[in-house]
Formats: structure tokens, sequence, C-alpha cells
């Protein structure tokens, strides 16, 4: 796995080396390393102007990268999610019982690796924290769990991780204080500038194009219906992305390897497995085919 990791790592750095010298399709050149690039103009904008998408305090974890060259930065950027995502895969590789939870942990580990690398995200950072959470959590180190966990809400779907650990019973709902001081802490900021609570809100209900679609006006109850749904897609395609894979797979791991001394261990894998397959199938579609048809349009030149 961690050769694979490599092998994709240099493959992704090449391709890199070769669209700055070569003509490749404009959808190709418009959409690699965009997330990166969204990210460096995020923060050279200022923490004021810093866009709700993640909480304030990823500002200050990226800071340096917006600084630094841009291919020097992109590279410093492969290089630590390449080391991260080894780390993970290598200590996942000892934590997990069977051999066919440690197949489709590291499937799903790849696909979000790749689609992480192409787009130049920071999911992995969001891997390496739950990993680290998990961890700790394993060692009854509840406190620095608790920290991980707050370090990794700077992508707000990463909260799930909390209800996970209750539901699989990981931790007591009087040991949620260890998770909720440390999140409280780093959320006061929202409780000082509540306008951009406000609009840490409206940004997530926002229809983005191409994801989900545009909904008609809601003139009829057909429409409204149709609203309704486009907003969902919007809002679930933003949550949960194919390069997020990377993260959820450590909620995974820790969801297989809390059923195995459960006597329909298999069942609830093949159910979990089918699920995640149908799943993946629906934000495909929805987060990734539709776009690349929809912003080429967008994208290409007139």
């Amino acid at each position: 796995m961690v050769l694979l990791l490599i092998a994709t790592t240099i493959f992704f750095i090449l391709s890199r080396i070769l669209i700055i010298y070569f003509d490749f399709p404009y959808l190709i050149e418009a959409s690699r390393d965009n997330d990166f690039r969204n990210l460096v103009r995020w923060n050279q904008n200022g923490l004021e102007n810093f866009p709700p998408y993640y909480l304030y305090f990823w500002y200050f974890i990226f800071f340096p990268f917006g600084v630094l060259e841009s291919f020097i930065s992109m590279l410093i950027w492969d290089i630590l999610r390449l080391i991260v995502t080894s780390y993970v895969a290598y200590k996942a590789y000892f934590m997990i019982t069977y051999r066919i939870d440690q197949l489709a942990i590291y499937l799903f580990i790849y696909i979000g690796f790749i689609n992480d690398a192409y787009y130049g995200n920071c999911n992995f950072v969001v891997m390496l924290f739950f990993f680290l959470s998990y961890k700790y959590l394993e060692k009854d180190q509840k406190w620095a769990s608790g920290i991980f966990f707050a370090l990794a809400t700077f992508k707000i779907n990463s909260i799930i991780y909390l209800p996970v650990l209750l539901i699989l019973k990981k931790i007591k709902l009087k040991e949620v204080f260890y998770y909720l001081i440390p999140f409280g802490i780093l959320l006061l900021p929202y409780l000082i500038f509540p306008d951009y609570t406000i609009q840490l809100i409206i940004n997530w209900s926002k229809i983005t194009p191409g994801i989900g679609g545009t909904a008609p006006a809601a003139s009829t109850s057909a429409d409204a219906l149709a609203s309704i749904i486009t907003l969902f897609n919007s809002i679930l395609t933003k949550a949960v992305q194919p390069s997020q894979f990377l993260y959820f797979s450590i909620i995974i791991m820790i969801f297989l390897q809390s059923i195995i001394n459960n006597k329909r261990h298999t069942q609830i894998r093949k159910a979990l497995f089918a699920l995640i397959a149908i799943f993946s199938i629906y934000i495909v579609i929805f987060a990734w085919l539709i776009p690349l048809f929809t912003y080429y349009i967008w994208l290409v030149p007139s």
C-alpha cells in the first residue's frame, strides 16, 4: 500500500510538470490542483475574508503554504500527504483484525488519496487528526483524543466523528466533555463575531454550480420538491466527496473493529460494504461526473 501511494505521488508530481510545459485539455489544466489554488487564494485574502467552508483556524494551519512559491508549496503539500497517508495506512495494518476489512479500508484510503492529490485538497490532514484521536482514545488518553478531534473540525463535517464514538460505545456520554471543551474553546470566536456564524450557515445552504444541479423556481409543488432535492444534493455533495474518503476510512475502521465480536459481524460487514458502494456511486455521479460535464461549459473560454 505504501509503495502504491509513493508511485501515485510521483505520477501526480510528474503530471504537474508536464502540464506546465505541454498543452492538455482545458478541463484538466483548470481542475488540476484547483482546490490547492483556492486554499492559497483564500489565505492571501486575509482572515476576515476567509470563506466559511472551513472553520477559521484552518487559516493558521495552512498559512505557511500561502506564502511559499506556488510550485514548491504544492510539492511540499504532496510530500506531506504521502507521509501522512503512508503513516496511517502502515499503522492501520496492525490495528485491523480481518484482512477483508483491511482491503476495504485501503481501497477507501486510495480512492480518497487519488482525488485529494489530483485537486490538492487537505483531507489527509483531517485523516491524520482522526487517526491520532482514535489512537489516543485506545490508549485511554481522552484529553489528547479530544484535542485532535477539535483540530479535525476545521472541516465542519468532521464533527460526525463524535456521535460515531458515542453510537459505537467507544466513549460514554459523560466523557463527551473531553471533546466538547477543546471544540468549544476553538468556537469562541464565533460567539464573539456572530455575523461570521450566520455567513457560515448561509454559505453551506447555497447551491454550487454543477454540483447537485440548479433547481427551478418553486412555482409548483413539483418545482418545490425539485428545489428541496437539489438543496439536499448540494449540501450532501459538499459534506461527502470522493477525496474525503480519506478520513471517512478511519470512521469505517473504527466501526468494523467495534463489531468484530458481534455474532452477525459478516452480515453487518456485507451490508455496510453494499451501502458504501451505493453511496459512493451516488457521490461520484453528483460530485464528480456531473461537475465534470457541467463545469466544462463554464470553464472553457468562449
